[in-house]
């Protein structure tokens, strides 16, 4: 199920701090929602209802994913009631370090991710700068986002697919490919805009590498021996 948002927002705010409690894909998702629907006061008033809808999960899946922000001490959970029902519970934010932020699209929280796909996201933004640009490893994102390999190769097909991410991948002077460059589209492409090409990272020549390139050299010296064996040698007198 999408999430809709109605909004005025064009980004949220994800701390480190909240990026590094090791949460999962719903309840940073949730996270999201309280943080898009925050009052100029510093604090959320929302049904768990509505919540659900926003985040496109259960009631259940709601409660579950607010008590782990609670427990993270990431948010405090305030139960509001009138003439004994449950009214919508007030959320307060917690006073955490924000020096160290990633900001996401809005447009990211109504993507149809799954909560792995939706980790693996934010796991990119985390690696990426302030241009959206990222080179992180398979194993380096399964670190971050907490999800497992396969999910975080989904998680890239599925964000090119959505337009929310650009890759390409680097093929080295011997051949072989090499890593992953990744430009996220913070903003939305404007029409007729032209995606800037990924950047290369320059990376020290590692024993491997090096290897390599002498094998293909002396593999291209041996092919062109072949296909000319008459070879004249001058001596010297």
């Amino acid at each position: 199920m999408n999430c809709i948002i109605e909004r005025k927002q064009t980004t949220i705010t994800y701390p480190h701090e909240v990026l590094n409690k090791n949460l999962n894909g719903l309840s940073l998702k949730v996270y999201g929602v309280l943080r898009m629907k925050r009052k100029p006061s510093g604090y959320t008033i929302l049904k768990e209802e509505s919540i659900a809808n926003y985040a496109g999960c259960s009631i259940r899946s709601v409660k579950e994913a607010t008590d782990k922000l609670v427990a993270a001490g990431i948010i405090e959970k305030v139960k509001r009631s009138k003439d004994g029902k449950n009214i919508a519970h007030l959320y307060k934010f917690c006073k955490i370090d924000t020096k160290k932020f990633v900001l996401m699209p809005a447009d990211g929280l109504e993507a149809d991710l799954t909560h792995g796909q939706f980790s693996v996201y934010l796991a990119l933004l985390k690696h990426s700068n302030t241009n959206g640009f990222c080179f992180p490893s398979i194993s380096q994102l399964e670190k971050t986002s907490g999800v497992s390999a396969p999910t975080v190769i989904s998680a890239v097909k599925k964000l090119k697919r959505l337009a929310l991410l650009v890759k390409k991948q680097v093929i080295r002077t011997i051949g072989c490919f090499g890593h992953n460059n990744f430009f996220l589209n913070k903003k939305k492409k404007a029409a007729g805009a032209i995606t800037p090409k990924p950047q290369s990272s320059s990376s020290k020549l590692s024993i491997t590498d090096f290897f390599a390139r002498v094998k293909a050299f002396l593999r291209k010296g041996v092919i062109k021996f072949l296909r000319n064996p008459t070879v004249t040698t001058k001596i010297r007198s």
